[in-house]
């Protein structure tokens, strides 16, 4: 029906004034439309008809195809996080065009703990890295974070940059030229020259690099028995992403997507937690309170 209509009006209205009809629909500016057509056909009464049938038929299409693209975002969501075991109360689709979502998180806690930061992440990753390699590129995210009895503990807005985030994942769609062992005694060599700068020479700190679904997670682990080893250590730590290392080793074939730091005392106990997220240019670090406040500090500019 739809074809027998489309060959009806280029013959009764011609290729150019189809051409405006179908770029004013898809523009959502329908009373400009009309208008043109109006004047251009000598306000014929048959095409106006016709012109407002189709323009009804390619509203109903569109809304259409926006409703199960909005459905689908939803229903892949819903799947990611369960698999995931992130607790989710609700994923609304606040806009369709640019693609803009509200996701309310569930904690286990009664405030926002290292957990719900590494949690709150996996849920931007979802949301901005593996929906869009689907094909369902969201540019914006409100996310809530709420405990148990519904009391907010976090929010936030984000945007992402499109242009730079599809570059990243264009370049790291390519087969890892460096394996994760290479990646990890490259990335030694190149920190090696800081320790004594930072006084870590003699610190015995565990580097190590893991890969899932062709992204490379940099993970640094120490143990101390002395708050001052620790301070020295965390700031390293918390300045480390901020060199151009990374990027440089990414361009040479490695695809470091993520960066994990932690330190703890000789009982285990957390003193520094750090998660640093490259693709999306955001990171978050939680601390003991023995600990000097990281925040005050600003990371140094290494070439």
């Amino acid at each position: 029906m739809q074809t027998a209509l489309g060959i009806y009006l280029i013959k009764r209205c011609g290729e150019s004034n189809l051409l405006i009809m179908l770029t004013h629909i898809f523009s959502g500016n329908l009373g400009t439309l009309v208008r043109k057509l109006e004047l251009k056909m000598n306000k014929s009464k048959w095409q106006t008809v016709a012109v407002l049938f189709l323009i009804t038929l390619s509203i109903i299409v569109i809304s259409t195809t926006q409703a199960n693209a909005q459905d689908g975002i939803v229903r892949y969501l819903e799947a990611q996080f369960k698999e995931q075991n992130i607790s989710v109360s609700e994923i609304t689709v606040l806009n369709a065009s640019p693609l803009r979502l509200l996701i309310i998180v569930q904690s286990a806690d009664e405030w926002s703990s290292t957990e719900d930061s590494i949690m709150l992440n996996a849920v931007d990753r979802t949301v901005f890295i593996y929906a869009r390699q689907e094909g369902f590129k969201v540019e914006s995210l409100v996310k809530v974070l709420q405990d148990k009895d519904g009391n907010q503990l976090d929010y936030s807005d984000k945007t992402v940059d499109s242009e730079r985030l599809d570059t990243m994942l264009a370049a790291q769609d390519s087969p890892l030229a460096l394996s994760d062992k290479e990646t990890a005694s490259l990335l030694s060599e190149r920190i090696d020259p800081f320790l004594d700068e930072y006084d870590l020479r003699d610190i015995p700190f565990v580097l190590n690099v893991t890969s899932v679904g062709g992204f490379q997670t940099v993970n640094l682990e120490l143990q101390t028995s002395t708050i001052d080893v620790a301070n020295k250590a965390a700031f390293f730590f918390w300045s480390l992403p901020h060199f151009s290392l990374f990027e440089e080793l990414n361009t040479g074939g490695a695809h470091i997507a993520l960066y994990k730091a932690k330190i703890t005392d000789e009982n285990g106990v957390k003193l520094f937690d750090y998660l640093y997220d490259f693709q999306l240019g955001s990171g978050g670090w939680t601390q003991d309170e023995r600990l000097v406040e990281l925040g005050g500090n600003s990371a140094p500019s290494i070439p």
